[in-house]
């Protein structure tokens, strides 16, 4: 019974004593997604090989903004009341004010209108706040519900998602990117995919996913040489058919490597990386020109050293 659990002796761990023994595996994987999306927003490679770049740009950096997506929704699992959410989203609104007023000489302008669609969506990069915050009304409201029926309705809404782009891909209709890249098609589906994955752990439920993460890797390795060879113009692909397996799958069998490193401050390095970024390739591409490569490396060297200021700063206001 409830009274008479046994107390959980690590709760009470010293600070050092929990770092020392934290699991850093999700913590690398942000960073080297955070490195991806750098990749991504500067056409890794794309200005010497377009085959190599097109693999890497819309095939595999692709895969950090929904194994972002499933992190989040791993992590948001944990909570459980109102009062609990109300402090998670109040932390992720107060997160994405400060980053876009932080980027609102990029967009802010005279036009009000535009103004308040720009605040509404996200300023470039920031739209990824924007979608959590709506995706975590949905799963909030859902949580209770039968997995099943959040399954269904995240795969039905992917499917959709992935029939509108490829659509569009291929000139069948023409709309704008984010009628599928939002929060109903996008990030609705992996958000959920991170909190089912959760739910199923407290169940004590156990994957065995080797076999399906291969399949999916095959399958997503298929998908981008097709469009290499049968796609005649650029294009960015949000969202892929084989992401909805690989990226939980991947998220998963890489949560569950142990690897213990005495470093705190991993994820919040990948985190200042994601939101600084474009201001230091948009202010390095003002005064000097670079190709892809040079470009890429030097933004994430100066993202990561702006990183231990702003990481300083985080310890005084949650930013």
């Amino acid at each position: 019974s409830f009274c008479m659990r046994k107390p959980v002796p690590y709760k009470f761990k010293t600070k050092l004593n929990f770092f020392m023994h934290r699991n850093a595996s999700i913590d690398i994987l942000k960073l080297i997604l955070s490195f991806f999306v750098v990749g991504l927003h500067l056409l890794f490679f794309d200005d010497i090989n377009r085959n190599i770049g097109f693999f890497l740009n819309q095939g595999v950096f692709r895969l950090a903004v929904p194994i972002f997506l499933v992190i989040n929704g791993y992590f948001f699992a944990r909570i459980e009341t109102i009062n609990q959410y109300k402090i998670w989203i109040s932390r992720i609104l107060f997160l994405y004010l400060f980053w876009m007023l932080a980027y609102s000489p990029f967009w802010v302008s005279k036009n009000m209108n535009s103004n308040i669609v720009n605040l509404l969506k996200g300023y470039f990069h920031l739209w990824y706040i924007v979608g959590i915050v709506y995706c975590s009304v949905l799963v909030y409201v859902l949580r209770s519900q039968n997995l099943k029926i959040i399954i269904f309705l995240s795969s039905f809404l992917y499917i959709l998602g992935v029939i509108l782009q490829y659509s569009h891909a291929y000139s069948y209709i023409d709309i704008p990117n984010f009628s599928y890249r939002n929060f109903l098609f996008f990030c609705m589906p992996f958000f959920s995919a991170g909190f089912i994955i959760k739910k199923l752990e407290k169940n004590n439920q156990e994957l065995n996913v080797n076999r399906y993460l291969m399949f999916a890797s095959v399958v997503f390795l298929l998908e981008v040489v097709f469009n290499i060879f049968n796609l005649n113009k650029k294009f960015s692909f949000d969202i892929n058919i084989s992401f909805i397996f690989l990226c939980p799958l991947l998220f998963y069998k890489i949560s569950k490597v142990n690897i213990i490193i005495p470093v705190k401050n991993i994820a919040l390095i990948a985190s200042v990386i994601y939101f600084v970024h474009p201001l230091v390739f948009t202010t390095i591409k003002h005064f000097w020109k670079f190709g892809s490569i040079s470009l890429t490396v030097l933004t994430i060297i100066i993202s990561v050293l702006f990183s231990f200021p702003l990481i300083k700063l985080n310890h005084k206001i949650k930013i």
